[in-house]
């Protein structure tokens, strides 16, 4: 999330359990109510942090019998392994957001004048709402999203999916109310998913194509038309040619390859889906953190990966060395590390010239 969203998000959320404590606190006038549902109205965000504060409000009591007391216990138990504060909504926090900050924000006062009826006609606005929410996600929605070269980016789709671009990476989205589509382009995208059992999540990458209800995978298409696809969370079917029929429920079309949770499938041009096979995952999604990470795979490929970073490509003169393997992790903007790697190969040599790096076989010695 980027320093501006994550503000936005920040502020949204103070504004929640600023909006809480005076629902709780007395009946609000008419024109505070129009305000707050107007509020409401404006995003699904605001509906969604206003049903955080009301939630983790309604746990304080259970955790301790005193409310200050119940606030530090729960703020306690938020607490990460990494030293952060889970923020409302479940998204980590920095530490430097003080416990007694989060404390007056999430101060819970006894109901004095809040009746049953006002209750009850909040949850009745709010369930609207979120019924309002979930049919604007059903909308149609188009985007075309892009990377520039060495540059990655995410974003987040309407029904809450997120997808990540790798550099020089370009894809279309096309939602209809009975199929979410991503046209993948050109180069890599990484796809985390959002659950929704009545809209298949469908992913276009040339010949080879993907399906998934609620998962996470990666999708490479690679510039000689092969789509390398490697699954992180879940599972997906994986098939080539046209689309399979839709299928019922969370189950995948017959016809699709399964592909499960630490598996990568590579789908060449024109042909069906190649067998699933174990992958390090952490390596073939190393690009995420702009690292290159390599087992035993053609220099040729390495090479196609550090140029779409590289300010000067890296060239392989032949078929031969290209087909050389090799292993190691790089950062993916540290070319010259790669080149002091590749110079000292057995059998390679570099020769660098203005335009280019380029790779050749070294001479045998006499």
């Amino acid at each position: 999330m980027s320093i501006a969203r994550r503000a936005d998000r920040l502020r949204i959320q103070e504004r929640a359990c600023e909006l809480y404590v005076d629902n709780r606190t007395a009946p609000l006038r008419p024109d505070e109510a129009a305000a707050f549902m107007s509020w409401l109205r404006e995003s699904r965000t605001n509906v969604e942090e206003y049903l955080a504060v009301a939630a983790l409000a309604e746990q304080l009591p259970a955790v301790a019998g005193e409310a200050a007391e119940s606030e530090a216990a729960l703020i306690a138990a938020a607490r990460a392994d990494d030293g952060t504060v889970v923020e409302l909504g479940g998204r980590p926090a920095p530490r430097a957001r003080s416990d007694a900050r989060l404390r007056r924000r999430l101060a819970v006062r006894r109901p004095t004048r809040f009746t049953l009826a006002a209750a009850a006609a909040l949850l009745a606005a709010v369930g609207a709402l979120l019924l309002w929410g979930r049919e604007t996600a059903r909308a149609p929605y188009t985007a075309r999203l892009a990377t520039a070269h060495a540059l990655q980016r995410a974003w987040s789709l309407p029904d809450g999916s997120i997808v990540r671009l790798n550099s020089d990476s370009r894809l279309f989205v096309s939602y209809s109310a009975g199929e979410r589509l991503v046209t993948l382009e050109q180069g890599e995208a990484l796809f985390e998913v959002a659950h929704d059992p009545g809209r298949r999540f469908r992913v276009d990458a040339g010949g080879a194509g993907a399906i998934a209800i609620g998962t996470q995978f990666a999708v490479y298409r690679k510039p000689s038309g092969t789509a390398v696809i490697t699954v992180v969370e879940g599972a997906i079917g994986v098939f080539s040619g046209g689309p399979p029929a839709a299928s019922a429920g969370l189950a995948l079309p017959p016809s699709a390859v399964r592909v499960n949770a630490g598996q990568q499938v590579t789908v060449p041009r024109g042909a069906a889906p190649s067998a699933p096979v174990a992958v390090d995952v952490a390596d073939a999604t190393a690009w995420l953190h702009r690292r290159i990470a390599f087992e035993g795979r053609p220099l040729g490929e390495v090479v196609e990966e550090f140029n779409r970073f590289a300010r000067v490509p890296f060239v392989v003169e032949d078929e031969a060395t290209r087909e050389l393997r090799i292993s190691g992790a790089f950062s993916a903007d540290d070319a010259e590390s790669f080149a002091d790697f590749l110079a000292a190969l057995d059998g390679v040599r570099l020769r660098r010239d203005a335009d280019a790096v380029r790779i050749v076989a070294r001479p045998p010695r006499a």
